[in-house]
């Protein structure tokens, strides 16, 4: 019986890593009621393997406060507001929540366990992704009907997004994957494999954001395999860099050759570098996130500085009152709306995981994550967030016998 919800739970950890519910038109189904199916088979489990060890995990102390205070924030909200509620990032958090600690549970007794269920994790998912990514490059009418419902005829630019929707929250997720996998595997030439396939999906992505996360990860592995005292290079990371550039020196040499023979409506970073359009996009891009943030600043603001309206009413209180375009590109800024000054507290516990990165000697895994808060409009109700908080939960309570630190 265990193995069968062994099985279960890691078909339901590549539905949550993955975003892969958005295919549920594929069976018959709208993606609410598959949503709501999996959430509710989650919860279920998690109940059944509760341990009281979860109340000492960070990211369990995390998604408690922002349900509560979304709760209270709702109902005190509801008294003198007609604002529509959207209950989708609580049902995220509820859901990823309610995973992690029946993950947890069901591998108490054996963490190694764990971890080498979260490389199968990453592993399976990084297969799944380069098999949705070529459906949506080359079918990408097909794709964003049935993903969201919204065929667009001639495209100018198509950035890999996925069933993250978002190329950046796409960017960030393949980022932190390909370190989590690259810190927790012992296949040491996969790992190059894995940061190649990587690299290829997030340049195909067109997200700058992805770039930057992959030059830390290159740079970590770069002083992880480098001996300062004598000198040397190690042999693995020799080896590896020297089939990083021989392939990346192939990919530039027929890039041009390339766009000129297919018809190429991709916006890769090569694009938002050196094209002109790509540049100009780029640049609007990055203007409309300065502009975001000031609408987020203004939206915090006032009486939302005392009485905020919490993740319920968020949505429905900023296309009201603010009007602007779009969200806070900044998770901070984006949870100063949500939660007023209440917000000090999760920024705590985010100081508080910071803290634990450093003791474990992984801060570079949680300077990922600052990026994506700092670069996402909310990037703390995304799976990635969970799975990297838990992660680290995971590495913290396990600290003499967990992966990372027998590096």
């Amino acid at each position: 019986m265990k193995q069968i919800e062994l099985i279960i739970n890691f078909l339901i950890g590549l539905f949550i890593l993955g975003n892969l519910y958005y295919f549920s038109p594929l069976i018959g189904l709208s993606k609410d009621v598959v949503l709501v199916s999996l959430v509710l088979v989650t919860l279920l489990f998690s109940f059944s393997r509760f341990s009281s060890k979860i109340y000492n995990f960070l990211f369990f102390k995390l998604a408690i406060s922002f349900i509560i205070m979304s709760l209270i924030f709702f109902f005190l909200t509801f008294l003198y507001s007609n604002y529509s509620p959207n209950f989708n990032n609580l049902i995220r958090v509820i859901w990823y929540t309610s995973f992690f600690v029946w993950t947890y549970g069901l591998y108490q007794h054996n963490i190694v366990l764990l971890f080498d269920s979260i490389i199968k994790w990453l592993v399976s998912i990084l297969v799944v992704i380069i098999g949705i990514s070529l459906f949506e490059y080359y079918n990408n009418n097909l794709f964003s009907q049935l993903i969201m419902n919204d065929s667009t005829e001639n495209l100018t630019n198509v950035r890999f997004a996925g069933t993250y929707i978002d190329a950046n929250s796409f960017a960030g997720a393949l980022a932190t994957y390909l370190f989590i996998y690259i810190r927790t595997s012992r296949e040491k030439v996969f790992k190059w494999v894995y940061f190649l396939f990587t690299a290829y999906l997030i340049n195909q992505s067109g997200s700058r954001m992805g770039l930057i996360l992959l030059i830390i990860i290159l740079v970590d592995l770069i002083l992880d395999n480098f001996d300062f005292k004598s000198l040397l290079i190690n042999k693995h990371l020799f080896t590896a860099l020297f089939i990083v550039f021989f392939l990346m020196s192939a990919v530039l040499s027929n890039q041009i050759e390339f766009e000129t023979n297919i018809q190429d409506n991709s916006e890769t970073l090569f694009n938002r570098f050196f094209d002109d359009l790509g540049k100009t996009r780029a640049e609007a891009s990055s203007n409309e996130r300065m502009e975001s943030l000031k609408s987020g600043l203004v939206a915090a603001s006032g009486r939302n500085f005392i009485i905020p309206p919490g993740a319920i009413y968020f949505e429905s209180k900023w296309k009201t009152d603010i009007k602007a375009r779009h969200y806070p590109h900044n998770s901070i800024i984006f949870m100063f709306v949500e939660y007023g000054i209440y917000v000090i507290w999760p920024v705590y516990l985010l100081f508080v995981i910071w803290k634990r990165s450093k003791f474990l000697k992984i801060k570079v895994l949680f300077i990922l994550l600052f990026f994506q808060l700092l670069l996402l409009p909310n990037a703390m109700y995304y799976s990635t967030f969970f799975l990297v908080v838990f992660y680290l939960d995971l590495c913290y309570e396990n600290c003499r016998n967990t992966p990372v630190l027998k590096r």
